[in-house]
Parts: C-alpha cells; sequence; structure tokens
C-alpha cells in the first residue's frame, strides 16, 4: 500500500477519534515525507509516532512505531544497521543495510532494501499513548487489503 493512502487512513482515524470527543488527538506528517532521511540536514521530527519504510514508488513495506515522546529514533536505525550513504543515483539511501524486521518480501524488494533504495515516512501521533493503536490500525488496513503487513 502507499505511503499517501497510509497517511489519509491515519487522518481518517484522527477524525473519528476527534468525533467521539477527544479534539486532542493528532497526527502530523513528516515535512520530509518520501525523501531519503539526512539525520544532519533533514532529520525525523521529535515526538512519539508511526514510521514507514518505503520504496522509491511510495509503497510501504514495513510499519514500525516510536513510542518516545522525545523521537527515540534508535528503533528505527536499529532496523538499519547501517549509516546512510550516497547511492550512485546521487540520492541518500542505506545500503548493505541490515534490515532486522521479519516480513516478506519478493527478491525485487529484497534487492531494493539491500541497496537501500527506499525511503522513511514518520507520522508524529498525540497523544504518545495513541502510538500502539496508530500503528496496528495500519498495519490490519494492509493486511485487509493485501493479505500481508505493509
Amino acid at each position: 500500500m502507499h505511503a499517501d493512502q497510509l497517511a489519509n487512513y491515519a487522518m481518517e482515524l484522527v477524525n473519528f477519534l476527534k468525533s467521539t470527543g477527544h479534539p486532542e488527538v493528532t497526527c502530523e506528517r513528516s515535512p520530509n515525507a518520501g525523501q531519503f532521511i539526512d539525520v544532519y540536514e533533514a532529520p525525523l521530527p521529535r515526538g512519539a509516532g508511526v514510521y514507514l519504510f518505503q520504496f522509491d514508488n511510495g509503497e510501504v513495506f514495513y510499519i514500525g512505531k516510536t513510542e518516545a515522546e522525545r523521537g527515540d529514533f534508535a528503533r528505527i536505525w536499529k532496523h538499519l544497521g547501517t549509516a546512510a550513504r550516497i547511492l550512485d543515483s546521487g540520492q541518500r539511501g542505506f545500503p548493505e543495510s541490515e534490515f532486522g524486521a521479519a516480513f516478506e518480501t519478493t527478491s525485487k524488494e529484497y534487492e531494493a532494501i539491500m541497496a537501500g533504495h527506499f525511503r522513511i515516512d514518520y507520522l508524529v501521533i498525540t497523544p504518545a499513548t495513541l502510538t500502539s493503536l496508530f500503528e496496528v490500525y495500519l498495519q490490519t488496513i494492509c493486511v485487509l487489503s493485501k493479505g500481508r503487513i505493509a
């Protein structure tokens, strides 16, 4: 499923929760959505949230969360196991990543991940206690539409 679609589903959940009397619920998409992350020039935003690992075409292959209010991104970088570098294409990526999440991929998807041809989107969720709800909600949408998470 495409990252834009998942971000829209997250906003629908926000609107539903607000309609049930919870105006404090928000979901803000990172300003560098769909771009390669440069931790020095375009760091991930602060706050608990859901991250979407996606291929160049925007197709999400992994949905995770960080519940730390301060934006504890060690969990994200742990998945990668390598620093960002400039790829042959001139784009920033994570070649030779040791992506540690267990999920099914095609050989083409696996090659793209190992070559570092993916991006990270981040949805900041408030209050932080709802981060798990958003993560599971987006994963459920993927399972129902594609038969697998992301």
